[in-house]
């Protein structure tokens, strides 16, 4: 890490865009060409996620939208061009290594990694690991994706990677001792604190680009 970089970050703070809450995908893209992109979006065939792949590849952009049931995701992605589907399960870790390994065997770049997929308002469950269902899928497993497709963002020269998320971060917090001995039936405030913790992780991978 270069510490001279490290010593000067600043804060963030919000890009006046000019797009708000009624702004379709569409109006965001404009007239760009996205002609020769790759795009990985998860959650990419329902909600925010299809709008989000639907736009992408009508722009010219290949589009793989990962999914736990690739059969069940065929039929809302079908006239899509440009599309492929894959296998993902965000709350394996080793789900996400085969996926990462596969999309780098096939010497792409990757130019977007967009994670909108997540689950809300999950009873409390755990994973393999024991970690908590949404903080494992929505949080964990976006990071792990984004560092296995690492070599494949780099290749792009000036990839983009967007974690989709909302105001509800501003009613999270951190909790001491969270990530295993969560106990509580709360969901809407697991819910805050995953939105909270996808903020910090946009800013990590943010910092460390302006630190290398």
């Amino acid at each position: 890490m270069n510490s001279h970089a490290s010593s000067e970050r600043k804060n963030q703070s919000a890009i006046p865009s000019g797009f708000g809450p009624q702004t379709t995908a569409r109006e965001a893209l404009g007239n760009l060409d996205l002609t020769g992109k790759f795009a990985l979006v998860t959650g990419g065939y329902s909600g925010i996620g299809l709008e989000t792949s639907r736009v992408l590849a009508e722009a010219g952009a290949t589009v793989i939208v990962p999914a736990r049931t690739p059969d069940k995701a065929r039929a809302a992605v079908a006239g899509i061009p440009r599309l492929e589907l894959e296998t993902l399960d965000l709350m394996d870790p080793s789900s996400i290594d085969g996926l990462a390994e596969r999309f780098l065997a096939t010497g792409r770049k990757l130019d977007m990694l967009i994670n909108s997929a997540g689950i809300m308002a999950a009873p409390l469950s755990r994973d393999a690991r024991g970690y908590e269902s949404q903080f494992a899928t929505n949080h964990l497993g976006h990071f792990q994706l984004a560092a296995r497709l690492w070599p494949a963002l780099e290749k792009a020269n000036g990839a983009r990677v967007v974690s989709v998320s909302s105001r509800g971060h501003r009613l999270g917090g951190v909790e001491k001792y969270y990530l295993m001995t969560l106990q509580r039936e709360d969901v809407k405030r697991r819910y805050w604190e995953w939105k909270l913790k996808k903020k910090f992780y946009i800013e990590s991978i943010s910092n460390f680009l302006e630190c290398r």
